[in-house]
């Protein structure tokens, strides 16, 4: 019987090594690098205040949409300069491209003029692609209680602000080029409660808005909300099924939403009335931003701002609850002796890995946002046409075999 031949210590070296590889690999997980921000624009000549919102309109270029308090505007061009050309030049007034169904009229108006108790500014914050021209549009509202014109001689002194915030939802069938509004989704559940003019009861916190994502059969929506206890606001979401949120917007009106209570680890609070968990911790965070889905990371992403450790953030999630991994996106910067903080940032690709609104994003996607003044005052307001658009490129690499086996030998 010839004899058992040992294996030879380097054999059973590379064997560990070859195993040591295959579990790297297994395990390692794809990386972010985040380029250096470029200037897409030095200004603006249209007014925005507002996180612009993107379509898909082909192979190379994209659609934006964008408001100011009374106008929203359909842009298009490639993600170089995407507001080349203005699709709606004829209409921007928001009294001309939303339609307010006879319902709901005794509730908001959009009409600028005198004495309207019930004025609102409209602000086209993001869009859902439900197909065949369809679109589901996220609005953040500001009902004005104390509307009057500029310098009214029966209240020349009368503020605009504060107003009650909320989201809306409005519904399109020709891609964007007209709105029928459907109605208030998501409020703040804020102590210092003021009344609509219908008689509704809300607060006047900036609701903020409108960051979405679809996960399974739900849409949720993420916004400002307020502590009643501290007074604090903070990030929350609420939600609701994506096909009865469709349907509803079809027939004009809207379903019923429900913000996440932490207590109950369940959606269980009104959406207009409840009061929905913190989901991030922090101060300062505001949801004046976007979300996507990262096929490549299999991620959920959620831009935040933060004024008070200032700076514009991605947070990662698997839930789209619970939230980590904090990764700085871009920083306050000093300009001729004015701080300016990026803010209204908003996601947008037109790879073939992308959906048609970049609430999908894969390999390679960008982050836009305004450098805007901070903090603001009336002699540096923080809209206008001083707002240079600023972009990352964002790349997902993805753990490779040989960086595998690298790490493998130096470890």
């Amino acid at each position: 019987m010839p004899p058992v031949r040992k294996p030879s210590t380097k054999l059973l070296l590379l064997i560990l090594i070859y195993c040591n590889i295959f579990a790297e690999t297994a395990l390692a997980q794809p990386t972010l690098t985040i380029s250096r921000p470029t200037q897409v624009y030095s200004s603006d000549t249209r007014i925005c205040d507002a996180v612009y919102a993107t379509l898909k309109k082909d192979k190379g270029n994209v659609f934006i949409f964008t408001s100011t308090w009374n106008s929203t505007f359909k842009f298009w061009g490639p993600l170089s300069d995407p507001k080349a050309n203005l699709a709606n030049a004829n209409s921007t007034l928001n009294s001309n491209l939303f339609t307010i169904p006879p319902a709901l009229q005794t509730h908001v108006s959009h009409n600028y003029a005198a004495n309207v108790s019930n004025y609102a500014n409209f602000y086209l914050k993001n869009v859902i692609d439900i197909g065949k021209n369809e679109l589901l549009g996220l609005l953040h509202l500001e009902y004005m209680r104390n509307f009057l014109p500029a310098n009214d001689p029966n209240c020349p002194n009368c503020p605009f602000y504060p107003a009650i915030y909320r989201i809306g939802l409005c519904y399109s069938n020709n891609s964007g080029d007209s709105w029928i509004f459907c109605g208030d989704i998501i409020g703040v559940n804020d102590p210092s409660i003021n009344k609509l003019p219908n008689g509704e009861l809300d607060g006047e916190l900036n609701i903020g808005g409108a960051p979405n994502l679809i996960i399974g059969d739900y849409i949720y929506v993420y916004f400002n909300e307020k502590s009643p206890s501290t007074a604090e606001n903070y990030p929350s979401v609420a939600r609701a099924k994506l096909q009865e949120v469709i349907e509803s917007a079809r027939n004009s009106t809207v379903t019923t939403w429900q913000k996440f209570n932490q207590a109950s680890n369940s959606f269980d609070q009104d959406g207009l009335t409840g009061l929905g968990s913190r989901i991030i911790n922090g101060s300062g965070l505001d949801a004046h931003t976007d979300a996507a889905y990262c096929r490549d990371l299999k991620k959920y992403l959620l831009l935040i701002r933060d004024n008070i450790n200032t700076g514009l953030f991605m947070y990662r999630s698997t839930d789209g609850v619970t939230w980590s991994d904090k990764q700085r996106i871009a920083s306050d910067v000093t300009v001729n002796q004015e701080t300016r903080h990026p803010a209204y940032p908003f996601f947008a690709a037109i790879s073939d890995d992308a959906n048609s609104v970049s609430s999908v994003v894969g390999k390679k996607f960008y982050i836009y946002y305004l450098n805007m003044r901070w903090p603001t005052s009336s002699s540096t307001p923080m809209a206008g046409t001083d707002l240079p658009l600023h972009r990352v490129q964002v790349n997902v690499n993805s753990p490779s075999l040989v960086r595998s086996i690298l790490n493998a030998f130096l470890d």
